[in-house]
């Protein structure tokens, strides 16, 4: 069947990039992308946490890079820490 997809030009850019790397088509990779996406379930709308009145909603983190990823000594330590701080908080 026939299909016509309109995409920005980055995803556009993106999608083609990717099929050239994979070896395989577009329509190809648009079906297999198609196949993932439906195959995970989709969740209820009502399955989103409700917070209880007079809760705080928790601010979202602020935009930019990921943080680094810590190192396994780093996040020993860091463990280490966050375990002191509820014994003494």
């Amino acid at each position: 069947m026939p299909f016509l997809l309109r995409l920005p030009e980055s995803l556009d850019v993106r999608v083609r990039q990717r099929a050239a790397e994979v070896g395989i088509s577009i329509n190809a990779l648009v079906c297999v992308a198609l196949d993932a996406y439906l195959r995970t379930p989709a969740k209820p709308a009502s399955s989103a946490p409700v917070n209880p009145p007079g809760a705080s909603i928790p601010s979202s983190p602020p935009p930019g890079p990921p943080p680094p990823a810590l190192t396994r000594r780093q996040r020993r330590e860091l463990e280490r820490r966050q375990k002191l701080d509820t014994r003494t908080g």
